[in-house]
């Protein structure tokens, strides 16, 4: 396992934290908009 490989892998786990972190905070916006408008009415 060269330098190399271990900077690919990093990087592709660095664009996955990125993408989980995406997901969550956009599922949470979406379960928040939902909560307040449920509340509003």
């Amino acid at each position: 396992m060269g330098s190399g490989e271990t900077d690919i892998l990093k990087q592709e786990y660095k664009v996955d934290g990125k993408m989980t972190y995406l997901f969550i905070m956009r599922e949470y916006t979406l379960f928040f908009s939902l909560r307040m408008t449920i509340f509003t009415i």
